[in-house]
């Protein structure tokens, strides 16, 4: 997801009753229907709601942090690599 996208959509979910001005805009507000954001207010998190092939809540993150959150992940799980 570009970080753009990503953007609008947490300003769609923060201010409901804000209109959309372009197809693009629409488009994703549409979308919004299976994402919601995190509870507290100083968190950008943004979550996709589970569905039928998941059981839990996801997060969303942007292009730009995918390597990151990947890698962080990978730490927090201790699956650093392969001793040989």
């Amino acid at each position: 997801m570009s970080a753009e996208k990503r953007r609008l959509m947490q300003l769609f979910l923060r201010i409901p009753t804000l209109k959309p001005t372009n197809k693009y805009e629409i488009d994703l507000r549409t979308q919004l229907y299976g994402y919601r954001l995190d509870a507290d207010p100083m968190c950008n998190t943004l979550w996709r709601l589970r569905d039928s092939d998941h059981i839990k809540d996801r997060q969303v993150v942007s292009e730009d942090m995918a390597f990151d959150t990947i890698t962080s992940i990978h730490c927090l799980h201790a699956h650093l690599g392969k001793k040989e």
